[in-house]
């Protein structure tokens, strides 16, 4: 532990420059990043410590947080009544401060703050400040400074939804095998999302390692339902396909196929494309020359509307319920590793998604419903699927039904993973 509290003073000196040129450069820079980052925010007390990367990341510490206030409702006891979530960027904060306090009432309090830099005497700052009894870090989120300084505070320390990729492993490994051994040491548990994961961490020295489905299955049972009947009404009354989390050089692809399949049918279906950045929409929008529009500006499409593009945040759910078909991006560039599915198998969607997808291949598997995913490589292959499936919708009905089952049941598995894990350490 000595050696891991060596090196978290050391890596400071290097990560915390960088964090603030980061901070710099996506201009959230303020007076309260800084005191948040230094750990000098007047921050209530929490019973637990949630660290996340960015948004889908404070996803999963919600659904967490989530399945342990259903148990102590259930049970009436008061297991976590204040927690504390943080996250590097800003995006990430802002989400949790805009959908966890509703989803976690009654029961738990949450605080979402801007995370502390990876500094010994910042992390101290924040752990004197909320006296956490427990800290829990989210996928990959190993910082030797807030693991070094939660162990010596004296809090109890999980992994959830572990994630460890090949490269990481022989960095970690390679570089710095010693800090590893010293980190995985300090926790009490890892709650692994595959067998593979699950090797890895052990590969570094983690002791106490379990396998669960990952939390991205109870993230998409907890979205609430969202009514929006203009745009309903504009769904239902055509034949619709969406693509969604799409990275640069995706949206042309779809686009290209959205005009291989609207040749195909007298009146053009409409695509509803939701970029995986926000601020490339308009863009896109003035490079595709057919009749376009922009969710935060119509609101919903027309009936002459080809292309609806999704320029806002947390509206997905919306859309899946109305539709059947959902290409998922960064899977046809050759450094894609994919994104997320499960919110949109939750609606009982057909995937499809490019032949990248290394970082959702197991969840894939884990959902035993193969049918519900067509490999496309390119504009025609989508045109293809597309075009078949918007013909025969009733041909994928019973693998949608089948898909959505197995999210509920892999979401209330990776939930009760997390009760028997985490409570625990909290009492």
């Amino acid at each position: 532990m000595r050696r891991l509290a060596l090196v978290s003073g050391a890596s400071s000196l290097l990560s915390a420059p960088a964090q603030l040129v980061y901070d710099l450069c996506k201009g959230h820079f303020s007076a309260e990043l800084i005191r948040s980052r230094l750990g000098l925010l007047n921050v209530p007390k929490s019973a637990a410590w949630f660290h996340a990367s960015s948004v889908g990341e404070c996803a999963l510490a919600v659904a967490a947080a989530s399945a342990i206030n259903e148990a102590q409702l259930a049970a009436d006891e008061d297991i976590l009544s204040s927690a504390l979530l943080t996250s590097w960027t800003n995006q990430g904060t802002v989400w949790a401060r805009k959908r966890a306090a509703p989803q976690l009432n009654p029961g738990i309090t949450v605080t979402a703050v801007d995370a502390v830099w990876n500094s010994p005497r910042a992390v101290r700052r924040l752990l004197q400040r909320t006296q956490p009894k427990a800290a829990f870090f989210v996928q990959s989120e190993l910082w030797p400074s807030m693991i070094s300084e939660a162990s010596s505070f004296g809090c109890h320390l999980a992994v959830i939804d572990g994630r460890m990729s090949e490269r990481s492993l022989r960095r970690w490994k390679y570089y710095a095998s010693n800090v590893a051994l010293d980190m995985m040491a300090s926790f009490n548990v890892v709650i692994a999302s595959s067998e593979s994961h699950a090797a890895r961490f052990k590969n570094l020295g983690a002791t106490n390692v379990v396998v669960a489905p990952s939390l991205k299955f109870a993230t998409a049972e907890e979205k609430t339902p969202q009514v929006d009947e203009e745009l309903s009404a504009a769904l239902e009354s055509r034949k619709v396909w969406m693509a969604v989390s799409t990275h640069p050089g995706e949206a042309q692809v779809i686009i290209e196929a959205h005009r291989r399949v609207s040749q195909l049918f007298d009146k053009p279906p409409l695509l509803v494309l939701a970029p995986r950045y926000p601020e490339q929409c308009e863009s896109i929008a003035r490079s595709i020359d057919r009749n376009v529009m922009l969710r935060s500006k119509a609101g919903s499409p027309l009936p002459s509307t080809e292309v609806f593009i999704v320029d806002t945040l947390g509206e997905l759910s919306i859309f899946f319920r109305h539709l059947d078909i959902a290409f998922i991006g960064n899977s046809l560039l050759a450094n894609g590793k994919g994104h997320n599915f499960a919110e949109a198998a939750a609606e009982g969607c057909t995937i499809l998604r490019g032949p990248n997808v290394a970082d959702f291949e197991e969840m894939e598997l884990q959902t035993g419903v193969p049918q519900s995913f067509i490999r496309v490589e390119d504009s025609a292959s989508i045109a293809k699927a597309v075009h078949r499936l918007l013909l025969d919708p009733d041909s994928h009905r019973e693998a949608g039904r089948e898909i959505q089952d197995s999210v509920r049941r892999l979401g209330k598995q990776a939930k009760e993973a997390v009760v028997q894990n985490l409570v625990p350490l909290l009492n």
